[in-house]
């Protein structure tokens, strides 16, 4: 369900977007058109979902499609560069599947639909800090524990740059579980700097495990929306890890066994957590502080 603070938030950023255009009976028009969009959301809706109906309807206005290719390749280039050293220090770590998954959810800072601006020195000082964060321990547990029983795990990546360090998580899983057969579930179409197959495969993933696009434009992963190929990947998969708000906010009460990776960027994801500012998230699908509903309690 869309609180009254995600639709604040998606109003307030769509009116940003036509700060640019100077026709103002256009730019009335599709803010109602935007408001149009909020008020005829269905139950099981999310954020993701209206944002995809507000940027077709953006284009048909205004005859523009945002493109994020260039910020895409720019932390893909920035964190291949960095990927031997972060690599290594999760090769040293004592335990490296925690180190992985730690840095992995550090790697949802790069995230240019959630936060306002980017900044590299800030993820450079969240990858140093990285080894102090805490992971839930119960979930951790659950985690590993459904790992040595899985056949098949299915990863959802969320954005570039990003993806450098679920590439570092994927090979780090399919080392210590090598009978674990393992695919990247990405977006289908491009949708802010979220992750493709093109994308995928200019970081090396696709020489890791298969790479399946998932059918849609949406930023997360809303079942209604996928292809055949990727809901029956979701519902045949052991284990599903999912990065990033968007996916939480999508899949949220699909009853798969599914791990939400990702770090509270927004005010109503750190009330709701009862987090700090970027403070990191991991948490199973089937937690026992989740509502029959899907809600988060």
């Amino acid at each position: 369900m869309l609180s009254a603070k995600c639709i604040s938030c998606l109003v307030n950023r769509q009116y940003k977007l036509l700060l640019p255009f100077e026709d103002e009976v256009k730019k009335a028009e599709y803010m109602k058109e935007v408001l149009n969009i909020l008020h005829d959301m269905k139950d099981g809706e999310t954020s993701p979902v209206a944002v995809e109906r507000m940027d077709n309807r953006f284009t048909e206005y205004f005859g523009v499609n945002r493109s994020f290719e260039d910020v895409k390749a720019r932390y893909n280039e920035l964190l291949l560069s960095k990927e031997d050293e972060i690599a290594s220090s999760v090769d040293s770590s004592p335990d490296r599947i925690a180190a992985a998954l730690k840095l992995a959810r550090i790697g949802n800072y790069i995230d240019f639909g959630a936060l306002a601006s980017v900044e590299e020195e800030k993820l450079s000082e969240l990858i140093r800090k990285a080894p102090e964060d805490a992971v839930d321990e119960d979930a951790y547990r659950a985690f590993r524990s459904d790992l040595s029983r899985a056949e098949r795990l299915v990863y959802i990546p969320d954005n570039c740059g990003e993806i450098v360090f679920d590439k570092i998580f994927i090979r780090v899983l399919r080392e210590e579980y090598p009978s674990l057969d393992v695919t990247a579930l990405v977006r289908g179409r491009p949708v802010l700097n979220d992750v493709t197959e093109k994308d995928a495969a200019a970081v090396g993933i696709d020489a890791l495990c298969r790479v399946v696009g998932n059918g849609s434009g949406i930023a997360g992963t809303y079942l209604p929306s996928v292809s055949e190929e990727a809901r029956a990947l979701l519902e045949g998969a052991d284990v599903i890890i999912a990065k990033g708000q968007g996916n939480f906010e999508t899949m949220l009460g699909c009853g798969l066994n599914v791990y939400y990776v990702f770090l509270c960027k927004c005010e109503w994801f750190e009330r709701r957590f009862g987090m700090k500012h970027l403070e990191g998230i991991f948490v199973n699908e089937k937690d026992r502080r989740f509502g029959a509903s899907g809600s988060f309690l």
